[in-house]
């Protein structure tokens, strides 16, 4: 027996006024009132080892030691969303499935095996009898009667009875003195706890809706911290599924029960791995070493992972910000997705996604499955949700007509449940991409409309409104009020105090554009201080450009062959808001080439990289190993004859050419049409009376196939048929 708590000492009294109208009743969501006759009893049951068994409570008998095996704690959770149900089943009108819950669809993988049990707070329902809930009021009288004679396993019983009260009786215990005096003695003697009694309580309390600031558990959160580490693998995954249920954050405890999984995870089963998954990414947060052996771990299970599970992997990765680096998860995940996509929910599908975006991998069969599958019956999908599909597809550069179409009908169906996150992405898929849907006017009208409705949420999300001003400029669209709105000073303000950089390389990159295409727009206008005071990240690096771009580091080695010296072209952003390099060329009005040193460049703005000017890199072309320029450096000292225009007529304007040359990542996937920002870029190159040069990556790999001679011949050719096309053609 343990022994009863000592009758000499008297536990600290709280202010019972102060526990009862700050601490006890937490918030609840709308959604969790609106469902609360919906609310379902849980139980668990978590086998404790032999070795986490040895913690005993102080007794006066030290030869006496709990006995291990299974312990109960009942419980209720959140109602079970509908998450269960197949692709089919889920398109039915929205009023029908308000029973999703967000909080408990990541916990769906958990119904996939038993064996969750042993470390999770799972959902068998069990429902409370009417002698239960006497028990529980005969606990509240004891406590005020028995004082300080109660035992810790009394004490933790009577919390566990008081766990599977109907949810009337529980917004009335919070006001009771009686429950008020049962947390102090908590408080007070949670050192005596065993382990077993110590879980048995964290799981009561997920039901006890105590605010998460209670000082209840702040003192069972130290009591974790202290003997986690003595605790088998199942009760450290259990405790912080606990403590996820309760709400509180325990930033301490999950980074002590990281530590403790990169030492254990060799001999982690497939269950404990994705319970970890999931909390790492309910914690958001992990370390790149222990994700590694994450992946590898996987590996071994890879064959039997469920749909659900794959969901709750790759939503713990998508989370903590890690992407899957293994190809051959990926591939083996998409495989597995693709052959259950009518059995797969929105949820679980969504949670996919996400993760084959973050990794930019592109499953072909998986990507061609959703297609088909979801078109069809995409209007009855979620706004969210859909948003979520055309993100990943705009982000892997995959256009599929008739999916984007259904999603901007779909939106458009379902404005008023979008937020302004939403909004932002639904323009970014589309404007990316550059595809206008079926719907075009409409979507696009429709957008900007609750834009206007919403400014008050874009000023709190300033993020939001300033990704879809640039996605709407992609494609021309510029909304001037908007605009004006944008580049207010007190709007510059709020993006400084709680944005990144990366908002305000969005921001620089709107001015330049609305300065560049929007001659008769008169309002607000980035400040010069503004632009100086960007770092040098902002704007594109020309080493990055000629290190990672084989295509420019060959082409510019062939430029001296064509124009007949390198003097003749310099390598620079001719655009600084945009980070994909250029090569400039310039023809007089007697169609002779300009030296560099003469040429006037719109980098002579007053910005970071106008400072600098433009420079010429003459030396990456001898690191190259390719073929091609080994045949080049080969020929290298051979006299070249310049490039001259022909006879042009007196009065000609001077020709400013822009060599632009693309990758795959400026295209559309398998596609030759550019996405939305390469097309904005061109526009506005030609609004500045550039002419374009392009130079497509797939052009330029067939033609180095036939030799340097045959390269020079199809550069100089495509040169001049840019010099003879009219300006801002």
């Amino acid at each position: 027996m343990i022994k009863k708590l000592s009758t000499n000492k008297k536990p600290a009294m709280l202010p019972v006024a102060r526990i009862s109208k700050v601490f006890l009743v937490r918030p609840l969501w709308r959604h969790e009132l609106q469902r609360m006759p919906c609310l379902r009893y849980y139980s668990v049951s978590c086998r404790i080892s032999q070795k986490s068994q040895t913690e005993t409570s102080n007794s006066s008998s030290s030869n006496n030691k709990e006995r291990h095996g299974t312990f109960s704690a009942k419980t209720y959770l959140h109602p079970t969303p509908k998450i269960s149900i197949s692709l089919d089943e889920l398109f039915e009108p929205e009023s029908k499935n308000d029973g999703f819950d967000s909080k408990a669809a990541p916990r769906a993988f958990y119904s996939e095996s038993e064996k969750y049990q042993s470390h999770v707070v799972s959902s068998n329902l069990n429902r409370l009898d009417k002698q239960n809930s006497l028990k529980s009021m005969n606990f509240l009288g004891n406590v005020s009667i028995m004082k300080d004679n109660m035992t810790p396993a009394e004490i933790v019983d009577g919390f566990v009875l008081l766990s599977h009260l109907h949810k009337d009786q529980l917004l009335t215990l919070v006001k009771d003195k009686r429950f008020d005096i049962a947390c102090e003695y908590v408080i007070e003697y949670s050192h005596q706890f065993s382990t077993q009694q110590l879980v048995d309580l964290l799981v009561a309390m997920t039901t006890l809706q105590l605010s998460r600031r209670h000082p209840i558990f702040m003192k069972l959160e130290g009591e974790c911290l202290k003997r986690m580490k003595t605790w088998n693998t199942n009760t450290q995954l259990l405790v912080s599924d606990a403590w996820r249920l309760i709400g509180r954050s325990v930033p301490y405890y999950n980074d002590m029960l990281l530590e403790q999984m990169e030492i254990k995870w060799r001999d982690l089963t497939k269950h404990q791995l994705v319970q970890l998954l999931y909390i790492i990414g309910e914690h958001r947060s992990s370390v790149p070493s222990l994700m590694n052996k994450l992946e590898n771990a996987m590996l071994r299970h890879l064959e039997d992972f469920t749909v659900k599970e794959i969901a709750a992997i790759c939503l713990g990765f998508f989370k903590s910000k890690f992407s899957i680096s293994s190809s051959t998860i990926l591939q083996k995940f998409g495989d597995v997705v693709s052959q259950n996509l009518r059995q797969v929910d929105q949820f679980t599908l969504v949670s996919i996604l996400k993760v084959y975006r973050h990794s930019h991998f592109q499953h072909r069969k998986l990507f061609e499955g959703i297609a088909a599958v979801v078109t069809p019956k995409i209007y009855k999908m979620t706004a969210v949700a859909a948003m979520h599909i055309g993100l990943t597809y705009a982000t892997l550069h995959l256009l599929n007509r008739p999916l984007l179409d259904a999603i901007a009908a779909n939106a458009v169906a379902k404005i008023h449940n979008c937020r302004c996150k939403d909004i932002a992405k639904y323009l970014w898929t589309f404007c990316s991409l550059n595809y206008q849907p079926s719907n075009a006017d409409e979507f696009f009208s429709t957008m900007v409309k609750h834009i206007h409705l919403q400014l008050r949420d874009f000023e709190d999300h300033p993020e939001h409104l300033i990704s879809s001003l640039l996605s709407l400029a992609y494609i021309n669209r510029y909304h001037h009020d908007l605009i004006n709105h944008a580049l207010n000073p007190e709007f510059q303000q709020i993006i400084a105090e709680r944005c990144g950089l990366e908002v305000s390389r969005e921001l620089f990159v709107l001015d330049s554009s609305v300065g560049i295409e929007c001659p008769e727009y008169s309002g607000s206008r980035l400040p010069k201080d503004f632009i100086r005071r960007l770092p040098k990240e902002t704007f594109g690096s020309i080493h990055h450009e000629m290190k990672h771009r084989q295509e420019i580091q060959e082409v510019v080695a062939l430029l001296p062959r064509v124009l007949g010296s390198d003097k003749y072209y310099r390598c620079d952003f001719i655009l600084p808001h945009f980070k994909s390099l250029d090569i400039e060329i310039q023809f007089d009005e007697q169609g002779d080439l300009v030296p560099k040193k003469k040429v006037n460049s719109i980098n002579s703005r007053d910005s970071p990289r106008g400072k600098r000017g433009g420079l010429v890199v003459p030396g990456y072309a001898l690191q190259l190993n390719s073929d091609l320029l080994g045949e080049l450096m080969g020929q290298r000292s051979r006299p070249h004859k310049g490039l001259r225009l022909k006879a042009r007529p007196e009065g000609s304007s001077p020709v400013k050419l822009a060599v632009l040359v693309s990758s795959r990542s400026h295209h559309r996937y398998n596609s030759t049409d550019l996405l939305g920002l390469q097309v904005m870029k061109r526009r506005q190159l030609r609004r500045l009376g550039y002419r374009i040069v392009e130079i497509p990556h797939y052009e330029w790999f067939e033609v180095k196939e036939n030799g340097v001679e045959e390269c020079e011949k199809w550069l100089r050719n495509k040169i001049i048929q840019a010099t003879e096309e009219p300006a801002n053609h």
